[in-house]
């Protein structure tokens, strides 16, 4: 795995490494540089630390071939890397005492029991989040397709659509295997954690959203594919070499937003991360240090809407996101004090190529290996 080779060059670095507020200009260039050797119309990248300001760097256009300088504070979106914004928004209302990581779709939802297959009502909220419930993955355009026209809000629809999905049979019959450990990535499964967190706090999803990312943390976002909402703003792409192209945003249901269609720009992004970075050292007051080590570790794997691997004593924390035309990239370390953020605006092979190469000269040139305050 990419993500462990890596963490065998950040334990090498130097403890003198240069201090991101230093970076911006050197980012300038590796934007640039990776941009144009990998063919991706634009690249912004962030390199955080726990405390001062991330240095960030964005080049390229929102669109390919054009001249049109990018706005530098334009949105990219996210897709799944909401996912972590859907735990989070979980994490508090346990925290709150309003529902548990344990509890139950059953529990939760009573009137639900006689309506799902007996196989989901003891999935667990945890469960859901680390994506242990065996759910249809909606991963693949065509599951959208085949899905009826649903009624109402969008929390109807998010309850409608938990309905359905959990009265079809689980893609995995050993549900036993999946809550011991093993995980099979289902965006569905975040569709339902969403309606369960809807039905605990007795608000909407949005209004959920609203409260943790833009009242509480202060964070700037939005809903939805970025050049939908201002033409001027980025689109996405797809292909390779001489035919990239630009394509018309896909339509993902407002229902699916818990499980990947929120758009932020770079500087939000960067702050976000750096609220995780800033938890898992103890460091931020929005929930206990206890509940970001969950968030990010709790499962074998896959936690919280995040994956995580170690070695040689060194934790990371990762997520990638893409509904099939922008590609973005979240890491963070707490053990060295060090997250990044990649955002671009195409999704195909040489773009997870790029970024993954740049994630190794960043972490070659900047982790230090130092133990969590």
């Amino acid at each position: 795995m990419i993500i462990v080779i890596l963490l065998q060059i950040a334990c090498r670095a130097s403890q003198e490494a240069q201090p991101p507020s230093a970076l911006d200009a050197r980012l300038v260039e590796l934007s640039t540089l990776y941009r144009e050797r990998y063919g991706i119309p634009a690249l912004g990248i962030a390199v955080i630390r726990s405390h001062g300001q991330p240095a960030m760097a964005l080049t390229g256009s929102g669109r390919v071939n054009s001249n049109t300088p990018l706005d530098q504070d334009a949105p990219f979106h996210l897709g799944s890397n909401t996912k972590a914004m859907t735990a989070f928004i979980a994490a508090r209302l346990v925290e709150a005492g309003r529902i548990d990581w344990n509890s139950t779709i059953a529990e939760v939802n009573p009137a639900w029991r006689p309506l799902i297959r007996a196989d989901y009502q003891q999935i667990t909220l945890a469960d859901l989040l680390s994506h242990r419930a065996g759910l249809q993955p909606f991963i693949e355009p065509t599951e959208f397709t085949q899905l009826p026209t649903l009624p109402g809000s969008d929390s109807d629809q998010r309850r409608a659509f938990s309905l359905l999905v959990m009265q079809k049979p689980s893609r995995n019959r050993n549900i036993s295997r999946l809550l011991s450990g093993d995980h099979e990535y289902s965006n569905s499964s975040y569709v339902v954690a969403a309606a369960l967190l809807e039905t605990a706090d007795g608000r909407n999803y949005d209004q959920l959203l609203a409260r943790n990312m833009r009242e509480l943390l202060h964070l700037e976002y939005g809903v939805g594919f970025p050049a939908d909402q201002n033409p001027n703003w980025p689109s996405g792409h797809v292909g390779s070499g001489d035919a990239i192209r630009s394509v018309p945003s896909i339509v993902l249901p407002r229902y699916f937003t818990p499980a990947g269609n929120v758009q932020m720009n770079l500087a939000n992004f960067a702050a976000w991360i750096q609220i995780h970075l800033r938890g898992l050292r103890g460091q931020d007051r929005h929930l206990n240090q206890s509940t970001y080590e969950f968030m990010h570790y709790g499962r074998p794997d896959y936690a919280m809407g995040w994956k995580h691997a170690e070695h040689q004593g060194m934790r990371i924390s990762y997520h990638d996101g893409s509904a099939g035309t922008f590609f973005t990239r979240a890491i963070v370390m707490p053990d060295s004090d060090l997250a990044l953020v990649f955002l671009t605006n195409i999704s195909n092979d040489a773009v997870r190529t790029a970024v993954s190469a740049l994630e190794a000269e960043l972490i070659e040139a900047y982790a230090q290996n130092i133990t969590p305050q």
